[in-house]
């Protein structure tokens, strides 16, 4: 490519997609009848306008080498970091050893703390990667970043996403999912809504499930980074994030059901969030600059809000009573146990109770699973401890009328008459302090193992099986005659 039309990429690079020339334009330009000005003025950057200008001269012989315009440019069109670090490293991917764009996400991910480092402003040597500790931190949250460290990571994101689409591998597939969610805190909100999210969407759709499963929740991190929203993004999550997975309620691999029902109650909290925002920051322009239809909506914010909610209801709604009746148990006990709670707080009381509780409480009737009914009261052991823990938290909130709460409240003489005779199967020998745990445990019974109580659960005939114990208990203590 000559200087001349690495200048016209340049400029259009800059002015989102404007081209310098059309065919007539550039036939009069080279004759001198047409100027440039207008279209350069819509680059704001003055030392890229300044580079440009240069670049494109009528005239071959005032233009320079690239190389020159490179020593030129130095600190200002061109960062140092792209000096020192960016084009030496970057330089190994034009050759022939690093043809495919699996070989490119693989070597980047090995060469990720190495390249941090260098953006922070270290040294390769010191580069002996970052503590888990460290990586967690950055995927939690978002990361305060240097202008030096942003000009490197935009680059090395224009990298990454020009290769996500011709990735062959799922082992690539899954190292590049890893790239977006090691860099994702370090990246601006319009970075991780237009450059990030299409790409994750992309993936959602994969062919293999591992990755479909894997993108859906490195989807739901990234989204939950994002603090506020762009005045262009407001409807991102009604009409293309939740459109864009919602065929993973259904997908025909049950691991990718499962990664969805992990994942739709923090996908409905941040898509909630991102109404809130759009809410308070919905203003009329000074000057009345917005048009009649955003003045409208601004001086009517809780008509718009109220609608725009009842919409996002229903479209998740929809996949929440996928999930819940889907054919895998395992399905519904992790939307149980991954985001129950935060559904009820979406949905309101109300639609809970319609929505959710009226699905919830038939998953107390199977009797063959005893990890869904667990996953009623928000685990996957001691169902019966769950519900009784259950009953005395409605007790202490006063959510139960006084004449049920008399019923869990007994006088000592009631433990001792009604309680004790229950217990006393279960206890090596008479206790006193009833009400205290350690005393409790401490003469309870040995279980039996957990095999055997499976087993005992599986029987057909549970009840002959009980009759038939209880008569070897009698007749090993003597109370009944052998024979």
């Amino acid at each position: 490519m000559d200087i001349f039309s690495a200048g016209c990429v340049i400029a259009e690079l800059f002015t989102e997609g404007v081209p310098l020339f059309d065919l007539s334009q550039l036939l009069a330009y080279r004759k001198g009848h047409f100027q440039t000005e207008h279209v350069l003025m819509k680059i704001e950057d003055h030392s890229i306008r300044e580079l440009v200008m240069q670049m494109i001269q009528r005239e071959p012989e005032k233009r320079q080498a690239a190389e020159d315009y490179l020593k030129q440019q130095r600190g200002r069109a061109f960062p140092d970091i792209f000096y020192s670090f960016l084009q030496p490293y970057m330089a190994q991917f034009a050759k022939e050893t690093f043809q495919s764009a699996d070989e490119r996400i693989l070597v980047i991910r090995k060469d990720l703390d190495n390249i941090l480092l260098n953006l922070r402003g270290g040294s390769c040597s010191s580069s002996s990667s970052s503590s888990p500790s460290e990586k967690m931190s950055r995927e939690e949250g978002s990361v305060a970043v240097s202008p030096r460290e942003e000009q490197g990571l935009m680059v090395l994101v224009c990298v990454i996403t020009s290769c996500l689409q011709t990735l062959r591998s799922c082992d690539a597939k899954l190292a590049a999912l890893e790239l977006v969610l090691h860099l994702a805190p370090r990246l601006a909100v319009d970075v991780l809504l237009d450059r990030i999210a299409p790409y994750l969407l992309h993936f959602c759709g994969d062919g293999v499930p591992r990755v479909r499963a894997q993108a859906v929740r490195t989807l739901t991190k990234v989204l939950a980074l994002v603090k506020e929203v762009p005045r262009n993004d407001v409807n991102i999550y009604p009409e293309y994030i939740l459109p864009g997975i919602a065929h993973l309620a259904q997908d025909e691999a049950t691991v990718v059901r499962l990664a969805y029902a992990e994942n739709i109650a923090h996908l409905a909290e941040t898509a909630l969030r991102f109404l809130e925002l759009v809410q308070e920051n919905q203003v009329v322009p000074e000057g009345g600059g917005a048009s009649g239809e955003e003045a409208e909506e601004a001086l009517h914010p809780s008509d718009n809000y109220d609608s725009e909610l009842q919409a996002l209801h229903e479209m998740v709604q929809q996949k929440v009573v996928t999930l819940l009746s889907d054919s895998e148990n395992i399905v519904k006990q992790s939307l149980m146990e991954n985001g129950i709670t935060r559904l009820c707080v979406f949905f309101g009381r109300q639609k809970a109770n319609d929505v959710l509780l009226s699905h919830m409480i038939t998953f107390l009737n199977d009797k063959n699973d005893w990890h869904l009914r667990g996953g009623f009261f928000d685990s996957i052991e001691f169902v019966i401890y769950k519900a009784l823990n259950a009953l005395t938290c409605m007790c202490q909130l006063g959510l139960l009328q006084k004449p049920h709460i008399y019923e869990f409240r007994l006088s000592v003489a009631d433990v001792y008459c009604k309680l004790m005779p229950h217990l006393s199967p279960f206890i090596t020998q008479p206790i006193i302090q009833i009400d205290k745990e350690l005393v409790l445990l401490s003469v309870l019974r040995e279980p039996v193992s957990r095999s055997i109580f499976d087993y005992a659960l599986r029987s057909k005939d549970i009840a002959s099986l009980f009759r038939h114990l209880l008569l070897r208990q009698k007749k090993r203590a003597g109370s009944i005659p052998e024979g």
